[in-house]
């Protein structure tokens, strides 16, 4: 009886799998702050962000360079342009500029850029402290070429840019990089403004640079007078219910564990009370274990279906190999049954001295 309610089981597990098991998330891209030389100023820097979800999920970044230059020049200037859609789209004054891609026999052109190291295979290490670097693809490099005037100049760079998100899951969630370590490299840098421009349905969950300072309907802003160390990273997820955040919150397994304490209790009162009627073999002992295990793991994996539910359209619906978890019911049946049998001992044993006290 346990092999064939174990296969069936096992059968309606296995009927919660989900095809696309190859990759667990999807790469978003990764891109930085211009690159210069410590002759320039810059006085300030404003970073639009718009996120984009519908089909592609796309970032539209919006970035423009005020700069003080004190003296006219020509000036090289490169970024890290990481898995985005296309070049990205660069004004001087308002005047374009075309933007190219460093290749691999470009060495005339690294040798403008202090920071960058050839490295192999058409790898370059980009260093942003002394011990420290970023590997990056030399394809992955864009560079113009301005001409400043002395005074004043502002530089816009608009591209649009993938945002990372997960594949499996019970929400999609998404994330942005944005690196600004190549700040460093210009002789200042002023404050910068960013400002980020949500969908209705989604919040920030997470921020490297701390709740927005300042938030009118979905856009929220922050002002950085000193650039953190570390990358701009932030990170969204759907907005959802008070029940499924709850959920989501005890998950799936938290909530095997409350039912199957529910359950232990309930065998261990039959097995206290049954035993106080004598001292041979009970059917509720292994009917018990049997039922228990098969209820815990049965309702462990019905809430995941249970909390797609309460998740609605906002539900990925994809849970990736949850399913190979059915594969420790034997241990959970041999452990609690021994723990049960230990109850059914102690019960047994307490019945014979009182029957023969």
């Amino acid at each position: 009886m346990f092999r064939y309610a174990y296969l069936l089981l096992l059968s309606f597990v296995c009927g919660q799998v989900y095809g696309n098991m190859a990759k667990p998330y999807e790469d978003g891209s990764y891109h930085s702050v211009l690159f210069s030389s410590k002759s320039v100023e810059v006085l300030k820097e404003h970073i639009g962000i718009k996120l984009m979800t519908q089909g592609e999920n796309i970032a539209r970044y919006a970035i423009t360079y005020e700069l003080r230059s004190p003296e006219d020049q020509s000036l090289p200037l490169l970024f890290i342009a990481v898995n985005l859609f296309g070049n990205p789209v660069v004004r001087i004054n308002n005047e374009p500029l075309k933007v190219s891609r460093l290749k691999d026999n470009s060495a005339a052109e690294l040798k403008a850029y202090s920071f960058i190291k050839p490295y192999q295979d058409g790898y370059v290490f980009v260093y942003y402290q002394q011990n420290e670097s970023k590997l990056i693809s030399i394809n992955d490099l864009a560079y113009f070429t301005c001409n400043l005037k002395k005074g004043i100049n502002t530089i816009t760079v608009d591209y649009d840019g993938r945002l990372e998100s997960n594949n499996f899951g019970f929400i999609r969630n998404y994330k942005l990089e944005y690196a600004l370590f190549p700040s460093k490299y210009w002789k200042s840098f002023g404050p910068v403004n960013i400002e980020v421009s949500v969908p209705e349905k989604l919040r920030i969950k997470a921020s490297s640079i701390g709740q927005a300072q300042a938030q009118h309907a979905n856009l929220y802003s922050w002002t950085l007078d000193k650039l953190p160390s570390g990358d701009l990273q932030l990170e969204f997820s759907p907005k959802i219910s008070a029940l499924s955040a709850i959920l989501l919150w005890i998950s799936p397994f938290g909530l095997a564990v409350m039912a199957m304490i529910l359950l232990c209790w309930q065998h261990f009162r039959l097995i206290r009370k049954y035993r106080t009627s004598g001292t041979g073999y009970k059917r509720i002992l292994p009917l018990g274990i049997f039922l228990v295990g098969l209820l815990v793991y049965a309702f462990y994996f019905l809430s995941y279906d249970f909390i797609d539910w309460t998740l609605g359209d906002k539900a990925l619906g994809r849970h990736g190999y949850v399913f190979l978890f059915v594969f420790t019911l034997p241990v959970f049946l041999l452990f609690y049954g021994l723990v049960m049998w230990g109850f059914d001992q102690h019960f047994k044993r307490k019945f014979m001295e009182k029957a023969t006290g």
